[in-house]
């Protein structure tokens, strides 16, 4: 899945885990307060109570999940090492550790063909501020998509940064 696919499924995930929270909320206060119990009650119920847990859970779990559930998932990076994993909607930073070695060998293995590049614009004025990095010892992407998407790796003092953008 890619990232805006996970983005979505992951605020659907959380609304309904707070329409289902909201639920049972109703169904724990209707037997209670003993009163009879239907479905009415329980979906608005679900819809009342639902929609503000909802959005409480988008508001604090949202960047949580989706980080973790994309890292799972994402067979596109290495599998050990990771120091940071920053995804959104449109662009992933991440870094690894990792010992240069193992990222000439890594890089190799990718199955995007990633080829040496030289630094450019896209560092200086993206890429390396976001990252702290004013120069780095070696560099790599992988060709365009046919939507733009692009895989920029860099290498420096044994820590690889990535940065995929979707467009």
């Amino acid at each position: 899945m890619n990232l805006g696919v996970i983005y979505i499924l992951a605020v659907l995930a959380i609304l309904l885990a707070g329409m289902v929270l909201g639920a049972l909320v109703t169904v724990v206060f209707t037997w209670a307060r003993r009163k009879q119990l239907h479905v009415s009650t329980v979906f608005c119920g679900a819809v009342i109570a639902g929609i503000p847990l909802g959005c409480l859970g988008l508001v604090l779990g949202h960047p949580t999940l989706f980080s973790v559930w994309h890292r799972l998932q994402n067979e596109a990076v290495p599998a050990t090492g990771c120091l940071s994993y920053e995804p959104s909607f449109w662009q992933l930073y991440a870094s690894y550790r990792m010992d240069a070695d193992t990222m000439a060998a890594w890089v190799a293995a990718h199955p995007w063909g990633l080829t040496k590049c030289e630094v450019d614009a896209i560092f200086e004025f993206h890429d390396g501020p976001h990252f702290g990095l004013k120069s780095c010892e070696t560099a790599y992407e992988s060709p365009r998509g046919p939507k733009g998407n692009n895989l920029r790796v860099y290498y420096s003092d044994g820590v690889a940064y990535l940065s995929y953008s979707v467009m």
